[in-house]
């Protein structure tokens, strides 16, 4: 038995709080949230195209499994987020902060991830080949740069 996704399209959203709220699965499009807080949020599984989380806090919040294509999360939070398997593509992630998040497994395909804060995050053996951070702020991070990058 299929169960129907619920599917949020164009909604705005400004300074609300989903803290602790269950969103799983939800699928995502062209939304807009600014300043809003996820703590504490069920975000797993979520499919997010196309929309814009501004200044938004996701401490604490589970986005394992979550897939995000060409969504924005510029100066949001994440610190002790559950990223687990969560994949990024050509997202913009500019002043993101990823403090002591749990980021094992994420993927990561493009997109901008110019001045990310990964502080406490250990990066050893994560293919990030593909985010081109031209600044990251690594203060505190263990990086090691993928295998098909060490050669060149």
């Amino acid at each position: 038995m299929d169960v129907e996704r619920p599917v949020w399209i164009e909604r705005v959203h400004k300074g609300e709080s989903f803290d602790q709220a269950d969103l799983a699965d939800v699928v995502m499009r062209r939304c807009r949230f600014v300043e809003c807080s996820f703590r504490g949020a069920r975000l797993n599984d979520i499919d997010t195209a196309g929309c814009l989380f501004e200044r938004c806090d996701f401490t604490g919040a589970n986005l394992a499994g979550s897939t995000h294509a060409r969504t924005s999360f510029v100066g949001s939070r994440f610190t002790y987020a559950h990223l687990f398997a969560a994949h990024f593509t050509d997202c913009k992630m500019t002043g993101v902060t990823f403090e002591e998040a749990a980021t094992a497994g994420w993927r990561i395909t493009g997109g901008d991830w110019s001045y990310v804060n990964l502080r406490e995050q250990s990066l050893k053996g994560q293919d990030l080949g593909g985010c081109g951070w031209p600044r990251p702020i690594c203060t505190a991070a263990t990086w090691k740069r993928p295998t098909s990058e060490a050669a060149t």
